[in-house]
């Protein structure tokens, strides 16, 4: 029992190494982990992509901003991104004199224009003795800082909190999914063209629309992705004095757990990928190698003399 045991760990051992070198290491074990993820269903199962199968090239190429609202269509493009991408975002408020609120508000509004940027919302409140009102500004990334100088000069800073989030590991995970899902879609569609029953074709279509359905989630995450790292947040509140300003709190970039159980189920679907791939080449060759070492025995053993020959000798 325990040399069955330690013969199947040691198998599963050798494939896994296999598998590892088959599929590039870590990083092909990661993109593979969502295929592995859509051989699920009833029947008609399909795991991974054939080896003709063309992978549409989706690489980190964004699209420039393109109407105030974002709304921009998310471009993949076969050029790798360069550099990290960060979310910027700030808090800042400002004490304005009194009675010139209305000015310098409406001069926050144009510091957003100047610097390629846009108002998203805005709201304004007229307290007893002193006004005060927000703005939630959009500028391009590059145009941060400038921007964010410029607003400080509109009166005296109360407050301010500036916070960077590094993404592009979430950026290479999403793009590197998505290869996969186009990948499964191909297969898909060509069993589609080849099923010779409305049984088949209604197993495939259910199949295809999972996976269609998975490749447009993964595009939206990738577009709020890129519309965060494009275009930088900044919340500025302007108020005159007598006005209790909210002091902003600084962004934390917390772990989501779902995050992690997602990073988790990926890592453990990878894992099987990459001992099903080994496993899928070592079982022909060690085939090929058990046949051999049977040939060689059966041709260097030789039948013993007859007994006749053995006494004249």
């Amino acid at each position: 029992m325990k040399r069955a045991v330690v013969a199947i760990v040691a198998v599963l051992g050798l494939g896994a190494g296999i598998g590892y070198l088959v599929t590039g290491g870590g990083a092909g074990s990661q993109a593979s982990s969502s295929g592995a993820a859509s051989a699920q269903g009833s029947e008609g199962v399909v795991l991974g992509a054939p080896d003709d199968a063309p992978v549409p090239a989706t690489g980190s190429g964004r699209s420039a901003p393109g109407s105030a609202g974002g709304s921009a269509a998310f471009e993949t493009g076969s050029v790798p991104s360069v550099g990290p991408e960060i979310v910027k975002t700030a808090q800042i408020s400002v004490q304005v004199p009194k009675g010139h609120f209305q000015g310098q508000f409406q001069q926050a509004t144009t510091i957003a224009g100047t610097f390629h940027g846009f108002v998203e919302s805005s709201s304004q409140s007229q307290g007893e003795r002193s006004r005060s009102g927000t703005l939630l500004i959009r500028v391009p990334s590059a145009n941060f800082d400038a921007a964010m100088q410029a607003l400080g000069g509109l009166g005296d800073i109360d407050s301010q909190s500036v916070s960077g989030q590094d993404v592009s590991s979430q950026f290479v995970d999403l793009e590197a999914r998505l290869r996969t899902w186009e990948a499964q879609e191909v297969v898909f569609i060509r069993l589609m063209h080849k099923a010779n029953s409305i049984n088949q074709t209604l197993q495939i279509q259910r199949q295809l629309q999972d996976v269609q359905m998975q490749i447009e989630q993964i595009k939206g995450e990738l577009h709020q992705l890129h519309d965060q790292t494009t275009l930088a947040t900044i919340d500025v509140t302007i108020h005159e004095p007598g006005v209790v300003p909210v002091r902003p709190e600084p962004v934390s970039a917390r772990p989501s757990l779902s995050e992690a159980w997602s990073k988790a189920l990926n890592g453990l679907l990878g894992v099987l990928y990459t001992v099903v791939v080994g496993l899928g080449y070592l079982v022909p060759v060690g085939a090929i190698v058990l046949l051999g070492v049977y040939v060689w025995r059966r041709v260097s053993v030789r039948p013993a003399p007859p007994a006749e020959q053995r006494s004249s000798l």
